[in-house]
């Protein structure tokens, strides 16, 4: 059985974040109005093979930041590339919206997907 993974932990004290992934699409992290995907680091999915190293990455996160996490479920389309999809996550997120709610409303209201997979996105306001 195999399943993919993105792990983060943060401090809130000095507003970094380190994590990690295991065969999922990064977080994206919106500053400014402008959207960004963390880069596609290594990471196999979790319990294809035994004793995985992951890759580590920290971003330092500043206050007004939005970091959105999701599921698969939110982006994948059977007609478009992985990266396709999240592309267009990218430019839903780059929408502006008066709050976080609101910001999470649009995006699983501009969600292509066309899968049975199950749908889930996570945001998170830096304060």
């Amino acid at each position: 059985m195999t399943a993919t993974a993105v792990c983060g932990l943060f401090d809130p004290r000095t507003r970094v974040m380190r994590w990690a992934r295991a065969g999922h699409l990064p977080p994206v992290l919106v500053r400014g109005g402008r959207p960004e995907a963390f880069p596609l680091i290594e990471g196999l999915l979790l319990g294809a093979l035994p004793d995985v190293t992951y890759i580590e990455r920290e971003v330092q996160l500043e206050p007004d930041d939005t970091l959105l996490m999701f599921t698969d479920g939110l982006v994948e389309r059977r007609d478009s590339s992985v990266e396709d999809s999240l592309g267009h996550l990218v430019s839903a997120a780059a929408c502006g919206a008066d709050d976080l709610d609101h910001r999470l409303d649009r995006l699983l209201a501009e969600s292509r997907s066309d899968t049975d997979d199950d749908t889930c996105v996570i945001g998170i306001q830096v304060g």
